[in-house]
């Protein structure tokens, strides 16, 4: 979120793949953004996405589609976001090249994926789940976003979890509360950022090549 919120402006046009409920439109949205939503989920995501946007006043375009085909004119968005949908479409290139194409000439991604190894799953095979088309690895996902026509500008991982930690944060948010956890997670994701091998999941912010 505090990237998505570095990397755009007021006014500026923002699009969330996979937007879910709506939690990255509508904190942009109060920010100044214009922001538009696409998800193929209408009952789980998009209807409560509307329900959410209209709670906190705000005005955010949602729409029920995939990434596949983005129902939007070339070069109309300043920032898009695909938070945790890449894994899920049928088509990791062509989604790219839509989101490329929706995109202004100096136009930016923020996209993250989960890996197929982490800390949790260092010394096991991990098969990939029915839900997911693709996990990535730091060199796949690179190629598949070079190949999807964007320019890697920096990379981090986060979601830093050695064994025990989750109970260990489930005991500190019992006992200390949410902010304490925050903090918590926040010093593990340093780790994250600079292993990006032990992360479980990888964020890149990425170049619209021309």
């Amino acid at each position: 979120m505090k990237k998505a919120i570095e990397i755009s402006s007021k006014d500026d046009f923002v699009l969330d793949v996979g937007c879910g409920t709506g939690s990255y439109l509508i904190a942009l949205s109060k920010g100044g953004r214009r922001c538009y939503g696409i998800d193929p989920l209408l009952d789980v995501s998009l209807l409560e996405a509307r329900k959410r946007a209209i709670k906190e006043k705000v005005d955010v375009f949602l729409c029920q589609g995939v990434g596949e085909f983005l129902p939007f004119e070339s070069g109309v968005f300043d920032v898009v976001l695909c938070i945790t949908t890449l894994q899920h479409v049928g088509d990791q290139r062509i989604t790219l090249r839509e989101i490329r194409r929706v995109l202004k000439d100096k136009g930016l991604l923020l996209v993250s994926v989960p890996t197929v190894k982490n800390i949790r799953t260092l010394f096991r095979e991990v098969g990939t789940p029915c839900y997911f088309t693709m996990r990535f690895d730091i060199r796949s996902f690179e190629k598949t976003l070079i190949d999807g026509g964007f320019r890697v500008l920096d990379m981090k991982g986060c979601g830093f979890f050695p064994p025990f930690t989750y109970k260990l944060l489930y005991v500190c948010n019992r006992f200390f509360g949410d902010k304490l956890t925050r903090k918590m997670v926040e010093l593990l994701d340093v780790f994250a950022h600079v292993w990006l091998s032990a992360a479980s999941s990888l964020i890149a912010l990425c170049k619209k090549e021309r």
